[in-house]
């Protein structure tokens, strides 16, 4: 059973109240995300479905000893349960390191799942401070589109640029060390991308501050021509790639 339907399940069996003060036996991890689904709708003072607007800047801190929250902008399209909710609306999703939510890399939202126009389901309530937050991060919050794909052009260009011999001194990366690229309106998403035997981590500009990082500046693909303008922030360098679409995929021919 997938989380789409334990949530479903969830929102019928909050139309009766839960026995209080029984004894239970212990639960396996099935059940127990079964039992968190329908707590994480009977919590909520809404359930809504909603699609998001934008993503605000992360904290660039784990959750922890405090509570750090990536704020989203959501539009809510349809109240599911609840209390009535319009228009746009900003909810906090907490930054738990392996959360499903959360980005591997870094505290931030993954830019994968939580992109502008990705639909959502989401079981919110206000905190103690009165902002709005998913219920529980597993639960309260349902991407309903998945994870979406980089683009494969750009995936196969990158991976010609930073395998080039002449851009490897100015990453400074010792053997095992990973190699960080930077998340912006040219690289919008992660791409499944190996450098140095490690994958490469690609992270939000408040994240990666100035330390040293690939930075993609243009990208531009006409058919069967491309070129790659790029940065290594922290080393002051700056280069560019020509490439050519041969039969067996990008091949480069100028740098």
């Amino acid at each position: 059973m997938n989380r789409n339907h334990l949530l479903l399940l969830a929102i019928a069996a909050c139309s009766g109240a839960a026995a209080a003060g029984q004894s239970r036996p212990a639960r396996d991890a099935i059940a127990e995300r079964a039992v968190r689904a329908v707590r994480a709708v009977r919590d909520a003072e809404s359930v809504v479905l909603a699609h998001v607007v934008s993503v605000l800047p992360s904290p660039g801190v784990w959750c922890g000893i405090a509570v750090t929250r990536q704020v989203v902008t959501y539009a809510v399209d349809e109240v599911v349960a609840g209390t009535p909710r319009a228009g746009e609306v900003q909810v906090g999703h907490l930054l738990v390191a392996g959360s499903e939510l959360v980005s591997p890399d870094g505290p931030m939202l993954r830019a994968d799942l939580i992109w502008p126009g990705a639909r959502a389901m989401l079981c919110l309530s206000h905190d103690a401070d009165g902002k709005l937050v998913v219920v529980d991060e597993s639960f309260g919050a349902q991407l309903l589109d998945g994870s979406k794909d980089g683009d494969r052009d750009q995936l196969e260009l990158l991976r010609l640029t930073v395998a080039l011999p002449e851009v490897a001194p100015f990453l400074h990366l010792e053997p095992g060390a990973q190699l960080l690229v930077r998340l912006d309106e040219v690289v919008p998403l992660p791409l499944p991308l190996v450098s140095n035997g490690r994958p490469v981590a690609f992270l939000s500009p408040e994240l990666l501050g100035q330390r040293r990082h690939l930075r993609v500046r243009r990208c531009d693909v006409a058919r069967d021509h491309a070129r790659v303008e790029f940065e290594v922030v922290g080393e002051g360098a700056f280069g560019s790639v020509q490439a050519v679409r041969g039969r067996d995929g990008w091949v480069l021919t100028d740098r």
